[in-house]
């Protein structure tokens, strides 16, 4: 009946919940089978299920979802658009050590070097 209504009027909002009650339950056109009451001059009730209009509270779109999923995308993207831009590392193409005149790391005698080659 009309007390049952209340119970059937969250079926349908959405996963997130996009959709609210805006105002009184008004009397709508369910389907066959659906509904509790069946349309004469005025309304009149015939059992539950065996009618084709019910009391359906009214909804109103909620845009919540909407707004946070995409303020969610847009700072994705701004997070990904300044990642690319950040500038990487820089390489240098100079050596980092200077080559010496002679390789010190020899086994033979220090004493048998040049002068040039002492200093």
């Amino acid at each position: 009946g009309v007390g049952g209504a209340g119970a059937r009027a969250g079926v349908g909002g959405g996963a997130c919940g996009c959709e609210v009650e805006a105002g009184p339950a008004v009397m709508s056109y369910v389907g066959g089978g659906c509904g509790d009451y069946i349309q004469e001059t005025t309304y009149k009730y015939v059992g539950c299920g065996a009618g084709e209009f019910d009391v359906v509270a009214t909804r109103k779109a909620n845009y919540t979802c909407l707004f946070v999923g995409g303020g969610v995308g847009v700072l994705v993207l701004v997070i990904i658009v300044v990642l690319l831009l950040l500038p990487g590392s820089t390489t240098t193409t100079t050596p980092l050590t200077t080559a010496l005149p002679f390789n010190c790391n020899t086994r033979d005698n220090p004493d048998m070097w040049s002068i040039a080659k002492k200093t």
